[in-house]
């Protein structure tokens, strides 16, 4: 049948090779052949084509189906190969008006740009007057979202209590957005409603648990972990410890459901925040205490909070035990550094000589820090920016200020530990420096022995170099106010004004040598400004030219009037352009005016002190400045400092504590200055 067909089609001289072709295979299938009979005598096709291309455009299609559609320009049919009919797309429901129906995928988007653009109260609304078909449980979920990131906690939880009134389940995600948002409430002080609220979320949370272990959902059985850790820390926040206690012992041992890394991080902070309760039984996260506060004492640390301390220790050797069986035991749970980094901050706070060698062994083992000489070994973990805060800031709190600076040396001196040390770990080295500097310094046979304020210039001096070293992350270890401010203290404490004038010249690049009573001649003066690159040159702040002034108060005259001059550079405008920023009436001081009035006292005992020794070397600019320094403590002199000053000791936030000196009183600075300021009248200097 085949021969036959071709002997016809060779028989037709006009068509042409590939209409032969195609006749061919038509011929050969007689239904396909039926249909192009048409195409047999005919003329040419209306649009300018040939006949042979109205017969191969027909046939192909035709064959294609049976034989596959070909990849090449003739689609030549290929057998074996059968062509895939095309996809119908779904028919969206159309509503009793003939419109198509809102989708909730359509909703869902809709709401996330109203909130996205700030118009939340709008979303909420559009929400609720959407009918019920168009919403779901995802809806629901995206407006809680963006209402616990806006703080708006009651709301959010009266978009759970709606949601369930409408017959939405909460599932997982619902939970997780909740108990997640909780964790943005730092202070809980006074938040009665919000904890009750977020104590019926996690009853509802162990409900949906209960489902889901009875169902046998062993993948969402594992992922309700993380709800469950957002509520440790919102406990933790909470200081209920015995709460956290409770459920972190209730815990399975391994298995699905078993703590994770997070879980022990949060027991372990949570231990690590647990400080003596203070008035009204509360524990405070982050206590503070401002040495500069005018009557400030330094808080001893009593028996219950040494106990304490003790206790918190023992509870995070016990987690920590926990932690390393459960490594041991469970191949998914993994020796992470954030666990090393709590427990370190834990146990090295503690006043018991046992905590201290087990967190120094500690440091050894997995940080390859020792406790003594240089000789860095390779840890099992690497260390980094936080490792060093949780290795140096207990040591400050303990005052095992020997320590601090020797883990500070080995950080600074050793280029495999250089990246792992920044100017917040600079500034506890300083700390403990000017907690040193009352104390003789161990002098070797045949040296000179340097202040602790000349060694915190040279540690200064370090991290100058250290960021011109590294230009592109030199704001990593430059220098700050606050740096500046403890090497100055350190001054101030060991009575050392020539350091303190270096401090000056690194913190603003001018010359101290040029506010002197006698300065060199013209010829051999240095320049008044050294050549800086930008972010070096600092303006000093009032605490920075507070501790200035006190150590010039502590050396002699010249070394205050050297410092009234270098204070004069700025003008008496210095003290207005902060004025600004405060204008009575106040109830409480600012912090900053507070350092202001503390400020203006120093300058205006120095002005007195030069008054009694003699009027040589005197300047209009010094009346200037004193009258200034007058008018700003009888403005806001009156105002006294806060009612309510917490005496806890320090968080690891914060800076450490030094004892009062007796010669910076605030209340006697005051006292003598509203006495003398009636007739506003200032001898000239």
């Amino acid at each position: 049948m085949l021969r036959s067909a071709l002997s016809r089609c060779a028989s037709t001289s006009r068509i042409t090779d590939q209409a032969l072709l195609v006749r061919c295979f038509s011929s050969a299938t007689p239904p396909v052949a039926a249909k192009t009979n048409q195409y047999s005598t005919g003329k040419s096709h209306s649009r300018g084509k040939s006949r042979a291309g109205e017969l191969t455009g027909v046939v192909t299609s035709r064959t294609a189906k049976a034989y596959g559609k070909s990849k090449d320009s003739l689609h030549r049919p290929i057998r074996g190969v059968q062509a895939k009919a095309p996809l119908e797309r779904k028919s969206r429901e159309l509503t009793a008006n003939g419109l198509p129906k809102l989708r909730a995928y359509d909703l869902t988007d809709r709401l996330v740009k109203k909130c996205k653009a700030g118009l939340l109260d709008d979303a909420i609304e559009t929400l609720r007057n959407m009918p019920r078909d168009a919403q779901d449980t995802v809806c629901w979920n995206n407006m809680i979202l963006y209402t616990m990131k806006a703080g708006r906690y009651k709301l959010a939880y009266s978009l759970f209590t709606e949601m369930k009134r409408r017959n939405f389940t909460p599932n997982l995600r619902t939970y997780q957005v909740l108990l997640h948002g909780y964790t943005y409430i730092d202070d809980w002080q006074g938040r009665t409603m919000t904890a009750e609220n977020l104590s019926s979320v996690y009853r509802s949370f162990e409900e949906l648990v209960d489902t889901i272990r009875k169902s046998n959902a062993v993948v969402e059985l594992a992922a309700c972990i993380t709800p469950f850790n957002n509520y440790l820390t919102s406990l933790r926040r909470m200081g209920k410890f015995d709460e956290i206690w409770e459920l972190f012992n209730a815990m399975p041992a391994q298995g699905i459901g078993a703590p994770n890394v997070f879980t022990y991080c949060t027991v372990l902070s949570a231990i690590g925040d647990r400080r003596a309760p203070q008035r009204s039984q509360r524990l405070d996260r982050h206590p503070g205490f401002d040495p500069d506060e005018p009557g400030a004492q330094f808080p001893t640390p009593n028996a219950e909070e040494l106990h304490i301390c003790t206790n918190n220790a023992t509870d995070a050797l016990f987690v920590w035990r926990m932690y390393l069986r459960g490594i041991e035991r469970r191949p998914e749970l993994l020796l992470d550094p954030l666990p090393v980094c709590k427990v370190l901050q834990t146990i090295l706070r503690s006043p018991m000589q046992m905590h201290l060698d087990f967190g120094l062994e500690m440091v050894l083992e997995y940080f390859g820090m020792p406790s003594t000489g240089s000789d860095i070994k390779r840890g099992k973990l690497k260390l980094d920016l936080q490792a060093m805060h949780s290795i140096l800031s207990p040591l400050v709190a303990r005052k095992s200020h020997d320590l601090c600076l020797h883990f500070g040396a080995l950080a600074m001196t050793h280029p495999r530990l250089s990246q792992s040390i920044d100017f917040g770990h600079v500034e506890y080295m300083l700390t403990s420096r000017a907690a040193l500097a009352k104390l003789p310094i161990a002098q070797a046979p045949g040296t000179t022995a340097k202040s602790q304020a000349r060694l915190a210039l040279e540690t200064v001096d370090w991290m100058l170099g250290a960021a011109y070293e590294l230009s592109a992350d030199a704001e990593r270890i430059r220098p700050r106010h606050s740096t500046y401010k403890l090497v100055l203290r350190a001054c101030w404490l060991s009575n050392d004004w020539a350091s303190a004038c270096g401090a000056f010249e690194r913190m603003t690049g001018l010359r101290a040598s040029t506010f002197v009573d006698v300065p060199p001649p013209e010829a051999m003066l240095p320049p008044p400004a050294m050549k800086r690159s930008p972010g070096r040159t600092l303006e000093p702040d009032p605490d920075c030219f507070t501790n200035l002034f006190r150590t010039a108060l502590s050396t002699n005259v010249a070394a205050q009037r050297q410092a009234l001059r270098m204070l004069a550079h700025y003008g008496p405008a210095y003290f207005s352009r902060r004025e600004e920023r405060v204008r009575p009436p106040v109830t409480a001081l600012s912090s900053e005016t507070r350092a202001m009035l503390r400020f203006a006292a120093v300058v205006v005992r120095a002005g007195q002190q030069v008054v009694e020794h003699g009027k040589a070397h005197h300047g209009n600019i010094f009346v200037q400045l004193c009258t200034t320094a007058t008018s700003y403590m009888r403005t806001y002199g009156r105002y006294g400092p806060e009612s309510q000053r917490r005496s806890d000791r320090y968080s690891d936030h914060q800076g450490p504590l030094w004892t009062r000196v007796a010669e910076d009183d605030f209340e006697g600075a005051a006292k003598l200055l509203r006495e003398t300021a009636e007739d506003d009248i200032v001898h000239p200097i």
